[in-house]
């Protein structure tokens, strides 16, 4: 998504926030900035920015400066992170935070943090940094959001705007506010997924993967039958456990819940060979049982029938139907190449279930034909043309 420049980007992001904000949460800003729509303050003059560098001793980088021109602050750039600096107040995390650095005195990154420029004022327990020590070619410096609350320094943004860019999506992620750039993303994905459906997979999928960073539960739908027919296990693991339980409200009513979702998150959770049994039952029946009804009883029924080798999912596109009914029996029959073609053979002819739904994922966990679904075969099934447009 091309967010646009500082002033367009943070403009966008402020009418957003404020509308996504609690009326007690707007209460506590600063006098006229609801009215502004802006969570900013005037710009930085050259002046200033000037004054900052030679009190700091270096050049800031590019993208920093650009913002600080705009905007000589920022509230709200984190869940976490309620303030951030003017050109007065950023400085050195190692004179600003001289004990919390020093807490990390025997950690590796401790030298990144005794280099690097704080330029958050207020937050819980967390700051963002510049690391003038990692410089790009383009003279930005490394960012991070850096948090006792996660581990190490946090992932590595490769210049401020980027941190920002990243904390914009987070915002979405979980405030999930219905706005123009939430509901672009969905229009968006569901062109991404007609694509997919026409056999364009590899274009597609980072439409898909930008609208899972921003929280959209269908572009997260759609990743878990991809992932899990390329064979990507445990990329199908983290995402159904980003769901469940704490998302898994959204996925009340999708449609691929009980075909799809719950029947991938249980293969993955199986396939995860790190873990013992007991400790992969657990975390199961954690995930599930704080999940709200009905995906506990769903659960519970798609279970059983994987556990005594009873899952047989049934499809939308009655010849594709057909179709693994009779694969099932051939493979039964110990004819499993016959029984894959007779699949591939019928593939244009399998339909979606619903919104999210772009291959016959569900494939994967039938008791029967699960293992001839191998990613060689999942790939030829998501560059197979199919769907509404395909079907006879």
């Amino acid at each position: 998504m091309d967010l646009g420049e500082w002033p367009e980007f943070l403009a966008r992001w402020s009418g957003e926030w404020i509308d996504a904000a609690d009326s007690a949460t707007r209460d506590q800003l600063p006098v006229g900035t609801v009215e502004r729509r802006w969570l900013g303050f005037d710009g930085a003059t050259q002046e200033q920015l000037a004054a900052a560098e030679a009190r700091l001793g270096c050049v800031l980088p590019p993208s920093y400066r650009e913002f600080l021109a705009v905007t000589n602050g920022w509230l709200h750039a984190a869940p976490a992170i309620y303030r951030l600096g003017d050109t007065d107040s950023v400085g050195w995390f190692r004179e600003l935070e001289p004990e919390w650095c020093a807490i990390w005195s025997d950690n590796d990154e401790h030298e990144i943090l005794a280099r690097s420029l704080c330029i958050s004022t207020e937050g819980d327990s967390g700051v963002f940094l510049l690391d003038p020590g990692d410089v790009g070619t383009d003279g930005e410096w490394a960012a991070y959001h850096f948090a006792n609350w996660y581990p190490g320094l946090g992932d590595r943004a490769a210049s401020f705007r980027a941190l920002m860019d990243e904390e914009y999506a987070t915002f979405h992620y979980v405030l999930e506010p219905d706005n123009a750039t939430s509901r672009g993303l969905d229009a968006q994905c569901a062109g991404a997924r007609a694509a997919i459906m026409s056999g364009d997979l590899i274009t597609q999928v980072p439409i898909l993967d930008e609208a899972v960073t921003f929280g959209r539960i269908g572009a997260q739908v759609t990743r878990i039958q991809i992932d899990a027919l390329l064979g990507d296990w445990t990329a199908v693991r983290e995402r159904t456990m980003s769901l469940l339980p704490n998302r898994a409200e959204h996925l009340i009513g999708e449609a691929l819940l009980s075909t799809t979702v719950i029947p991938l998150f249980l293969l993955a959770m199986y396939d995860w060979q790190e873990q013992q049994s007991s400790t992969k039952a657990y975390l199961i029946d954690n995930s599930i049982s704080r999940s709200p009804a009905p995906i506990p009883a769903q659960t519970a029924e798609v279970r059983a029938a994987i556990d005594t080798a009873a899952f047989a999912p049934s499809f939308l596109g009655s010849a594709f139907n057909e179709a693994v009914a009779a694969a099932r029996q051939l493979a039964t029959a110990g004819l499993d190449d016959e029984a894959w073609q007779r699949i591939a053979d019928a593939v244009h002819h399998w339909r979606p279930a619903g919104p999210h739904d772009v291959a016959p994922a569900a494939l994967l966990a039938d008791s029967v034909l699960g293992r001839l679904i191998t990613p060689a075969r999942g790939h030829e099934i998501l560059t197979t043309p199919r769907g509404p447009v395909h079907h006879d």
